[in-house]
């Protein structure tokens, strides 16, 4: 027997760190109090990127989500629900933060937890998230919130040592792909592209690392970075996992797109 669909609200919110300094918006609803970086999401847009685009509207800034604190679901008596995730971040450049109103917020400001006793805020939720981040307690890496059928990958769940050596995997999303590979522009590196189910790679080569910004920046969904005279053509739509493994001067990526695994790596290793 058929069954009618359960209408459901799915949010994002933001906790957007920087140093000890954390991302406030003053709400030009809900009496004007203050409150994370969030809001309902689009029809067909992805959580993380409600996270995204809410946290440029109300606040006036680019991010990088680093992680998942909790994703949140709640059904309600009249049959419908509320789905919420909440993304720690970071800025992704040090552009101000919005000062002067408008339809989206009246401002935003950064605050310490010094702060947070002096600022009226929505609800006890901002102090509590925010103090849980600043103590360092337990996130999920992005790849905990996929895609319906994404295949699980060994980078899925992984988090550097805890005695903090630079060793081991660790997951990272589309923008600091992006943006690692931006600091890395000039250096050597070797590129290998391989299909999932079978050994012999697709390509093989090595060169210099360039990049080629005629698709919108470092900002877009869409980045092609050069090696050699082959492209590496990301795309955030077609990125299911990725990782990042270093050790002294070493290091690797290991990114699995939709049909192939991409590594990139330096030539010395």
């Amino acid at each position: 027997m058929a069954r009618d669909p359960i209408p459901t609200w799915f949010f994002a919110l933001a906790v957007v760190r920087r140093g000890d300094r954390f991302v406030l918006v003053h709400e030009r609803k809900h009496g004007q109090l203050w409150y994370l970086p969030g809001g309902r999401a689009e029809p067909g847009e992805a959580l993380v990127d409600a996270a995204r685009r809410e946290t440029l509207e109300e606040a006036g800034i680019h991010i990088v989500p680093e992680a998942l604190i909790r994703v949140e679901h709640s059904p309600r008596a009249d049959g419908g629900a509320r789905c919420r995730a909440i993304f720690l971040a970071r800025p992704a450049d040090d552009t101000p933060l919005k000062s002067a109103p408008d339809e989206e917020s009246l401002g935003a400001a950064w605050v310490s937890l010094e702060d947070l006793d002096d600022c009226p805020l929505r609800n006890d939720e901002v102090a509590q998230l925010i103090r849980y981040v600043a103590a360092g307690e337990h996130v999920q890496p992005l790849s905990a919130l996929t895609h319906e059928l994404a295949p699980l990958t060994p980078e899925t769940g992984v988090a550097l040592p805890s005695d903090g050596t630079e060793s081991g995997y660790a997951p990272v999303s589309f923008e600091e792909v992006t943006a690692l590979l931006r600091s890395m522009l000039g250096l050597d590196a070797v590129l290998v592209v391989q299909p999932q189910a079978a050994v012999a790679p697709l390509l093989q080569t090595s060169g210099t690392l360039g990049v080629r910004d005629e698709l919108g920046g470092p900002h877009d969904s869409d980045q092609v970075f050069l090696v050699g005279g082959d492209h590496l053509h990301l795309s955030r739509r077609d990125l299911l996992s990725a990782s990042r493994w270093r050790v002294g001067r070493h290091w690797e990526f290991r990114l699995v797109l939709a049909s192939v695994v991409v590594t990139l790596s330096d030539p010395d290793l």
